[in-house]
């Protein structure tokens, strides 16, 4: 039980830095750096919204319960064996809005973490002379 989700969270990370990293690789070519603050906010809302699907699958597979868990465990059983399966089966059983619930909060949280921390980065690029 320790590990569930692991392979399901790896798929997310990758996805989210490909996204992420393509899209700041991109954006900073045509921005300086005092727009570096909007570019993180850009390229973490983008990756949020393309990664919001594996993200909710992610969190019902660690949350959902399991055989052994007993009859006094609260929780629903979604029933997913992985990662594939569990978008598979949101999208046909409750459709493809299920596979976005949430999304707003974590679009917020991700794209003002994003934007604190390219700015950042940047900055400390800049103060320490080395090439943005």
């Amino acid at each position: 039980a320790l590990y569930t989700g692991f392979g399901a969270t790896l798929a997310l990370d990758v996805a989210v830095a490909v996204v992420q990293f393509t899209a700041l690789d991109a954006g900073r070519r045509h921005l300086d750096i005092k727009n570096s603050a909007a570019l993180g906010f850009m390229a973490s809302a983008l990756s949020t919204a393309c990664t919001e699907p594996v993200d909710v699958v992610r969190t019902r597979i660690m949350a959902q319960l399991r055989r052994g868990d007993g009859a006094k465990a609260k929780g629903t059983d979604f029933n997913y064996t992985s990662l594939a399966d569990g978008l598979r089966k949101a999208a046909a059983e409750e459709g493809l809005v299920a596979l976005y619930r949430g999304l707003l909060p974590r679009l917020l949280l991700k794209s003002v973490g994003g934007a604190i921390w390219y700015s950042t980065y940047v900055s400390c690029r800049a103060a320490l002379g080395a090439p943005v």
